[in-house]
């Protein structure tokens, strides 16, 4: 029954989402546990500070990215795309523990996926990864667990922030430690974090448009800084790294598309 829509895919989206999905989530904190050893998360005000970085800024924000990324490629039918967006969902990791998390997460929900809910885009798109020797990041692995659910990216993209902040608030709950109820006040006060994480993740980009994103010479996507500098793709590759441009700095236009995704505008640059 695949490209279940309506009920039926929200049903399925409910099951893999949920605390009950063996995906080990629970052992996971994303670095929360030193926060609060370390007295920088101590009551709920710091632990619904610490729960929004994360989603509009941290891991949330990057993952949400792949797996808008991932779900676009599986509706193109672009198995090339879709494995480079898995390539760098598992490389863009800021430590060995995240990276560990991620795959560890990525790879237990695969395999129930598969076991439990099976089905031929399931296996078809678990086929890409495994022969290219790509071990699924979570993100990734939701991604091929959402082509089968019929539903729009909007509702998937919430859905799984609001797992993050789930587990993040229930980490918090145990260790700092606070009460249920706070728990409930902290998932309640990141509400619009998650909401603004899951649009900002499923953005359109417009060509022709001053929303950061040109055609031509400067590849798909640019970052303004001021004073007509950017940061920008290229159609020139080779030329990375070499004194080729104007002032602005030259990346390849797949780690600008994910910038685009993840930078927020305001954020300083500093060049060395």
């Amino acid at each position: 029954r695949e490209g279940w829509g309506g009920e039926a895919g929200l049903y399925r989206l409910l099951a893999w989402l949920s605390p009950a999905f063996p995906t080990g989530g629970f052992s996971y904190s994303h670095g929360l546990e030193t926060a609060v050893e370390d007295a920088l998360v101590r009551d709920l005000a710091s632990l619904v500070d610490y729960a929004a970085t994360v989603l509009t800024s941290g891991a949330g924000a990057l993952d949400a990215a792949f797996l808008a990324t991932a779900m676009r490629a599986i509706a193109a039918d672009d198995e090339p795309d879709f494995r480079a967006v898995a390539e760098r969902a598992a490389a863009m990791r800021g430590s060995g523990e995240l990276a560990l998390e991620s795959r560890a997460q990525g790879e237990a929900f695969l395999s129930t996926l598969r076991a439990a809910w099976g089905g031929a885009a399931v296996e078809r798109w678990s086929a890409v990864l495994d022969d290219a020797g790509i071990a699924p990041a979570h993100p990734i692995a939701v991604a091929i667990a959402a082509s089968t659910a019929g539903l729009a990216p909007a509702p998937i993209l919430t859905g799984f922030l609001h797992a993050l902040a789930a587990n993040l608030v229930s980490a918090g709950v145990r260790l700092i430690p606070l009460g249920q109820t706070d728990g409930q006040r902290a998932l309640a006060a990141l509400e619009q974090a998650v909401a603004a994480a899951a649009a900002r993740a499923a953005e359109p980009r417009p060509l022709g448009t001053n929303q950061r994103r040109y055609s031509g010479v400067l590849g798909a996507f640019r970052l303004y800084m001021g004073d007509g500098y950017g940061i920008h793709g290229t159609d020139v590759p080779t030329s990375i790294g070499t004194s080729a441009s104007h002032g602005c700095v030259r990346v390849r236009n797949e780690d600008i598309e994910t910038l685009y995704q993840i930078v927020r505008v305001g954020t300083p640059v500093f060049i060395y």
